[in-house]
């Protein structure tokens, strides 16, 4: 079954969709390490209405609520900073109220809530990275080239949204596509921090956050165990593409 990717998309109408986002915090934490000014950068019409904060059980009650506010109080002043339309939005932490069980990081987040006033742009879908997607078959693997990362980091920095609204806008349109996002990493044989699986999770997210059902996507990190060039690499070239995230083909 081929993908279906119009060559330019053109929308002329506005809507206002009601949407959600969701940022992760580690365990204890008020702060995340979440690139926010990525997200910011992707919805620059989003009209902020609720930022609502939760923890897992893990602590008291009261110290549970007070985190939970601190958590929202973080990205409201992280939005603030930005410029992010919030006007009365309504800030609130609901502590361990929604919680299944201790130690569930699905429950230490914040959800914003916001309405994004939209006019379409006409998005070009001709690169070579669409064109090898429609080509693809189940069980290929596609480098997603152009997405960059603060050195050392999964911090996907803002050169990188033009493929990811490709992306997205592929598994948007394609809604039988599933897919697997593998992280690999260059210049060391071990990967302490995880750092191969936390990028690709990184990119999870934002189709994630974005309205991509999370059922059609899983994510991997294979550190430095399938590189294209072996280790160690005899030049730049070499490591940048040791230094990858994929896309295989689950489902069509």
């Amino acid at each position: 079954m081929k993908l279906t990717l119009p060559v330019i998309l053109l929308l002329y109408f506005s809507a206002i969709a009601q949407e959600k986002t969701t940022f992760y915090f580690d365990f204890n934490q008020a702060i995340t390490n979440r690139d926010i000014a990525l997200w910011i950068e992707a919805n620059p019409n989003a009209h902020i209405q609720k930022i609502y904060g939760y923890t897992d059980k893990s602590g008291s009650e009261v110290y549970n609520r007070d985190l939970s506010e601190r958590r929202a109080f973080y990205i409201y002043e992280r939005l603030k900073v930005a410029g992010v339309t919030m006007d009365d939005a309504e800030q609130k932490g609901f502590g361990e109220s929604q919680s299944a069980k201790n130690h569930n990081a699905k429950d230490r987040k914040v959800v914003i809530y916001y309405a994004a006033h939209q006019v379409s742009e006409p998005v070009v879908l001709h690169t070579e990275f669409g064109r090898t997607m429609i080509m693809a078959n189940k069980g290929d693997k596609i480098v997603l080239r152009d997405v960059y990362f603060k050195s050392g980091t999964a911090f996907i920095v803002s050169q990188s949204i033009p493929v990811l609204k490709e992306l997205y806008t592929i598994m948007r349109d394609n809604p039988k596509l599933k897919i697997e996002l593998q992280g690999h990493i260059c210049c060391q044989s071990t990967d302490l921090d995880k750092l191969s699986e936390k990028r690709a999770m990184e990119i999870y997210l934002y189709l994630k956050n974005n309205g991509i059902n999370e059922k059609r996507m899983t994510y991997r990190g294979f550190g430095s165990t399938r590189p294209i060039h072996p280790l160690p690499e005899k030049s730049p070239d070499d490591m940048i593409a040791n230094r990858r995230v994929e896309i295989e083909i689950i489902e069509k």
